[in-house]
């Protein structure tokens, strides 16, 4: 089947591996050696960002990863922040003689 790419036409046959460059993913063609994250904020794609790579080849270390973010996040807001619990019982006034 064909792929086409810019202005360029692959033939590729059926079962044939395609694997993405993710260098070019986060850097422009103007600037290569420029490191832009603006580029990958407000996409639709979900593969707009791939730090830990996608499919067989991915990290084996991208949850390990993702849990050691999770703990850092729960860490940081538990110590850092004030919280209040806030109930759906207000308190009754008290009146009285």
């Amino acid at each position: 089947f064909e792929v086409v790419i810019g202005e360029k036409v692959y033939k590729l046959k059926k079962g044939t591996y395609i694997i993405s460059n993710i260098y070019v993913v986060y850097h422009e063609k103007d600037s290569l050696l420029k490191f832009d994250p603006s580029r990958i904020l407000n996409k639709n794609n979900n593969l707009c960002f791939i730090p830990f790579g996608n499919g067989g080849r991915s990290c084996p270390e991208k949850l390990i990863g993702l849990s050691i973010v999770k703990i850092f996040m729960a860490n940081f807001l538990i110590n850092n922040l004030e919280y209040e619990i806030l109930t759906k019982d207000k308190e009754k006034p008290n009146f009285g003689l």
